[in-house]
């Protein structure tokens, strides 16, 4: 009913004719008034999703009567009631205003469905669907997901090159460890020279200033030509006649007094 005017009000019948039976119905009053309506919402078509929750503004112009929420062939709640048909309704009634809210709180599908604001002998329709939620994933989201992807990742990395880096520093100073051991190990020599016409001892002119630090002998054997030995000692020529370019040389651990 489109347009309507102050004559429009009244009651109407609403009936279904049965064949071959009487006819079966009920009344329903309409009121049309000028400016301001007695009972209003400010939507009538409502929607929500699974587990959310939807607000219905109901206003009245008389502070007369009960205000109520009723769901259609269904029990109401009052102000005070808090639950409707075993769900969780909250109204909250502002009389300053002419205004009392419904909230529905934990939305099922199955709450999708008419329902009334009353006030007094007042009432007006609102429908409420009620949509399944979906797992939808806004771009907002999906960038949180990304950038916390891309840190755990970086962290990995580091993580790694830091264990590898760790490993090489180690490998590296035990590798310099050995090589100074194997350097240092005999710092300083004291040399002995000996062939057969005598013994000399002493160190190297470029060690001479150095205090030895080791108890080790370097000794060098050097067979001369067999025509040299015969003509100072022909008495102790060798059976066999050595080479005139072999060297023999032996290390040997000498203890050394260090008592001044």
């Amino acid at each position: 009913m489109n347009n309507l005017t102050t004559g429009d009000s009244g009651y109407y019948w609403c009936s279904v004719e049965i064949s071959r039976g009487s006819a079966v119905g009920t009344r329903v009053y309409l009121s049309v008034t000028e400016g301001s309506p007695r009972l209003s919402v400010d939507k009538q078509e409502v929607t929500g999703v699974e587990g959310d929750s939807v607000t219905v503004q109901c206003r009245y112009t008389y502070d007369y009567g009960q205000r109520l929420w009723c769901k259609a062939g269904g029990s109401c709640a009052a102000v005070n009631s808090g639950s409707l048909d075993g769900r969780p309704v909250l109204i909250r009634d502002d009389r300053v205003n002419g205004v009392f809210s419904v909230t529905m709180r934990g939305l099922e599908r199955k709450d999708t469905g008419w329902y009334w604001c009353t006030a007094d002998i007042w009432q007006i329709p609102v429908h409420i669907t009620v949509s399944q939620r979906t797992t939808t994933t806004t771009s907002t989201e999906l960038f949180l997901y990304v950038g916390l992807g891309l840190l755990v990742l970086l962290l990995v990395i580091i993580i790694i090159t830091w264990k590898v880096w760790d490993k090489h520093k180690k490998k590296r100073a035990m590798n310099q460890n050995a090589g100074s051991t194997e350097l240092t190990l005999n710092p300083d020599h004291e040399y002995a020279v000996i062939d057969r016409t005598g013994i000399t001892k002493g160190d190297p002119a470029e060690q001479a200033s150095v205090e030895p630090g080791a108890d080790v002998t370097y000794s060098s054997i050097l067979l001369p030509d067999p025509q040299q030995v015969s003509s100072r000692c022909s008495s102790h020529r060798p059976a066999v006649t050595p080479a005139s370019d072999v060297i023999y040389s032996s290390v040997a651990l000498k203890h050394r007094d260090h008592t001044p």
